[in-house]
């Protein structure tokens, strides 16, 4: 069996103590090359056990790092890496074969020029095919754009097995670091790995544009030489920086697929774990899970509150307070009440009039002050943007302007924004029950331990902390949807962290029982807490 057929027929392995026999740069730069082998893999740039990425390896001689022969890109590990001469002859003893047609076009960059590290070159379907366009790349994307003064072009001439070739296609990269090799692949050059590795990633995502921007069948706007010419001097400022933070990042995800080290050290951890009967940590426990929901999500696939639709579904829109604390004098809503499409008109005399909150407060906690909120202003305004009124139409423009035709008038009250002011006893007071703003004082442990340690403590120190406001953020808002039907009662659909909650929160406030109400979670674009309980704001 020749080597070349031994090395495929034997599948992954590694030499025996490589990693001390070569210097700490050398590993480096093996778990690198490896790390970008299997990027490829991962982004699809592979083609099958073709094509090569190679490295010199770093030290006065010439040597270079290459793929073994029969492996896939993802089977590749910084140890069975290959490390040949300019020649393509094996430098350390491997069991691997290595492709040395496959070096031509490599060594031809690796030896010409010192800022050639790293050589990338794939075979991909987008770049190939824009390789195979008269017209190669076009000004047409950004991401062509920010390479434009940097690519080169190298006519077909075959398979890449003749020397003289290499005099040639260094002449056409001349001090390039990117080359479209006509009807055939991507090729880009880099003193490092993440260099190259971020010019391969934006060539590449710039063909994949081209291609798909050609496949809609209408006209392209292609930009000229001179915009292309100034976004690349613009892109062009401080390289380094962002390719050096791009491969770190990208190292992470490498590893996250599978580390770039020995297979046959995982290979035996297995085997170890196994026949210490330790079976069960295989599946489960203990266990990372892949996700299988963010498909659908990153497609746009995902299906939340805002996606759902009923028939003759009405919209709500709300006044809010515009001032942080004072008072509402009047409020005239007749003129909302009247407008095109609008069907119910909502303030807080409304919601009493119909028996419908005030929503409680559920916290409870020695000594605490609590205060249940009515759902609408009841006179008093205690924060900017607490809900006035809603406005329910046939749709949310109408609603929106509806809104806009209600009059509220309000005397400012004095507001406070500090924590500490707001303790002061100077500062305005938002309840006449509870003095000073505060709500409750929290204590725990036994108070006399407490003060004989500090009597007989040697030194004692002070320290005041702050515990900063936080407010969570979600992509998605709160949001509801619901509709009623006499016989089986209300279906809402919200997205929430507790269901449960949620629907006892709204039997106590509308005064029904749990069978006329069906709470339905769809997606839910992010909670953070903000979306645990029965809040005041999905109550209306």
């Amino acid at each position: 069996m020749s080597d070349r057929l031994q090395a495929v027929d034997q599948g992954p392995k590694s030499p025996d103590g490589l990693r001390d026999q070569v210097s700490k740069e050398e590993w480096a730069a093996r778990e690198d090359l490896a790390a970008a082998y299997r990027l490829v893999a991962h982004f699809g740039w592979d083609e099958l056990i073709f094509t090569h990425l190679t490295m010199r390896v770093p030290g006065p001689e010439h040597h270079f790092l290459i793929n073994p022969l029969g492996l896939f890109f993802d089977e590749v590990t910084a140890s069975s890496l290959v490390k040949i001469d300019l020649a393509g002859k094996k430098v350390i003893d491997s069991p691997y074969a290595i492709n040395p047609a496959g070096f031509v076009i490599h060594s031809a960059l690796h030896e010409s020029r010192d800022d050639a590290r790293c050589v990338l070159h794939v075979h991909t379907v987008a770049g190939t095919a824009v390789a195979s366009q008269r017209d190669g790349l076009l000004p047409l994307t950004q991401d062509a754009l920010t390479q434009w003064g940097d690519i080169s072009y190298h006519d077909y001439e075959g398979l890449a097995l003749e020397a003289g070739e290499k005099e040639r296609l260094v002449a056409d990269m001349g001090t390039r670091h990117l080359m479209i090799l006509r009807n055939h692949g991507l090729l880009t050059i880099g003193e490092t790995v993440g260099a190259a590795f971020l010019r391969l990633f934006f060539l590449q995502r710039a063909c994949e544009m081209q291609i798909a921007a050609q496949s809609g069948g209408v006209p392209l706007l292609v930009l000229d030489e001179a915009m292309g010419q100034r976004v690349f001097h613009q892109a062009a400022t401080g390289f380094d920086q962002p390719a050096a933070l791009s491969w770190a990042a990208l190292r992470r995800k490498a590893d996250r697929l599978i580390p770039a080290i020995e297979i046959d050290e995982i290979q035996l951890s297995i085997k170890f774990r196994r026949r210490k009967g330790s079976d069960m940590r295989q599946f489960g426990i203990g266990q990372s899970m892949r996700r299988v929901e963010d498909q659908r999500f990153i497609k746009g696939a995902g299906r939340y509150t805002d996606d759902l639709s009923f028939d003759g579904q009405l919209y709500a829109a709300f006044l809010r307070a515009p001032l942080a604390h004072g008072d509402l004098v009047a409020l005239d809503v007749a003129a909302a009440r009247s407008f095109p499409g609008v069907e119910l008109v909502l303030t807080h005399e409304d919601m009493t009039a119909a028996g419908i909150g005030p929503v409680p407060c559920h916290v409870k906690l020695p000594g605490m002050v609590k205060k249940d909120r009515p759902i609408f202003v009841s006179g008093r305004v205690r924060y900017a943007g607490e809900p006035v009124a809603m406005v329910v139409a046939t749709s949310f423009a109408a609603a929106r302007e509806a809104v806009d035709l209600i009059i509220a008038d309000y005397d400012d009250r004095d507001a406070v924004a500090d924590c500490e002011q707001a303790l002061l006893e100077t500062a305005p007071q938002l309840y006449e029950d509870a003095p000073g703003n505060r709500s409750f004082t929290w204590e725990t442990g036994d108070p006399a331990l407490v003060e004989q340690a500090f009597e007989q403590a040697a030194h004692i120190s002070t320290i005041e902390i702050t515990n900063n406001r936080v407010a969570p953020n979600s992509m998605e808002p709160r949001a509801i949807n619901a509709r009623f039907d006499e016989a089986s009662g209300f279906e809402v659909h919200i997205g929430t962290q507790g269901v449960a909650g949620i629907l006892n929160g709204f039997c106590n406030l509308l005064g029904i029982d749990a069978d006329r109400i069906r709470v339905c979670t769809p997606d839910v674009g992010g909670g953070f807490g903000m979306k645990a309980s029965c809040f005041r704001n999905i109550c209306r």
